[in-house]
């Protein structure tokens, strides 16, 4: 008898908990994060993803193997079947894997956006021929500056970049280009995040960004002296609508060697001129760059 009530028992506690009612108590298993529910080749995918997106200069499989401790083959087969579907890009000179652009309209930004670097490779590519320095598109996603596309010169000179970098307005040409022509409303929501220090050169005070963005709405480019990455160099400049909104940014990236100093006015008025030309394919008819205050007043209406 109290055997088969014992029996009874369990089989009761083990029904009661099968039908547990929708927002009822959880299992401890389930508090722990249900870890019997997860599916382990995609729980690794998500990680190599995570890790993918923390990295600056690429992973090879082996860094995945190491950090993962999976066999070399389940990566081998995770990262094909990641490329297949956009999800990861590979290198093929160096072997190396960056974020795909799929993750970027996973992460929100808009088929438009992806539109805009199909209308402006072009323009992007005879940039880069023409100055022999790495070229980015740029647009602003939640507060940060995001490379769409990217084209790299001829040459042995290899830049760590990658198509869904995400930069900070303050301390990137192309961030600094995206800012510059918004409003002081806009501008103020933006630097809200506050200005971290990336290098010694970064700018970290607000009055000095400042004076730097209209540095940006006078000539008509910004530059990043190493102020996002010791021995970098940038230069970028805004592309606008037809409504004269900046809708996205073209830059170009070096090192010291190609970028010194004395080139920035010539590389900063190339890359204002393709702006410019970009910003007429966008429907733009004004004034490059526009007055301050037409630039505020598009922005904010």
């Amino acid at each position: 008898m109290d055997k088969r009530k014992g029996s009874n028992s369990k089989s009761s506690e083990r029904t009661t908990e099968r039908r547990r009612p929708a927002g009822g108590p959880r299992s401890s298993k389930e508090q722990n994060g249900g870890d019997q529910y997860t599916v382990p080749a995609l729980a690794r995918a998500f990680e190599m993803l995570d890790m993918l997106s923390m990295s600056s200069v690429g992973l090879i499989k082996m860094d995945f193997a190491r950090k993962l401790k999976i066999p070399y083959s389940s990566i081998f087969n995770l990262l094909t079947t990641m490329e297949k579907f956009g999800f990861v890009r590979r290198d093929e000179d160096t072997g190396k894997y960056y974020l795909g652009l799929k993750l970027l309209s996973l992460a929100g930004i808009p088929s438009r956006e992806l539109s805009l670097r199909d209308m402006i490779a072009p323009l992007l590519q005879e940039m880069v021929r023409a100055t022999g320095v790495t070229g980015h598109l740029a647009i602003l996603d939640r507060g940060e500056a995001v490379y769409i596309d990217r084209v790299e010169p001829d040459s042995y000179i290899k830049i760590n970049t990658w198509i869904g970098k995400r930069n900070f307005i303050h301390s990137s040409a192309v961030g600094k280009a995206l800012v510059a022509f918004r409003s002081e409303g806009e501008i103020n929501e933006l630097l809200h995040a506050g200005l971290p220090k990336r290098t010694p050169h970064t700018i970290t005070t607000v009055k000095r960004l400042r004076q730097e963005l209209a540095r940006v709405r006078t000539v008509g480019y910004a530059t990043d002296q190493q102020e996002d990455e010791r021995g970098g160099f940038c230069v970028a400049a805004p592309i606008f609508n037809a409504s004269g909104t900046v809708v996205a940014a073209l830059g170009l990236s070096a090192v010291a060697t190609q970028l010194p100093a004395s080139r920035f006015p010539e590389l900063g008025e190339t890359v204002r001129t393709f702006a410019a030309r970009a910003s007429v394919q966008m429907g733009y008819t004004g004034a490059y760059p526009p007055s301050s205050a037409a630039s505020s007043q598009s922005a904010g209406s």
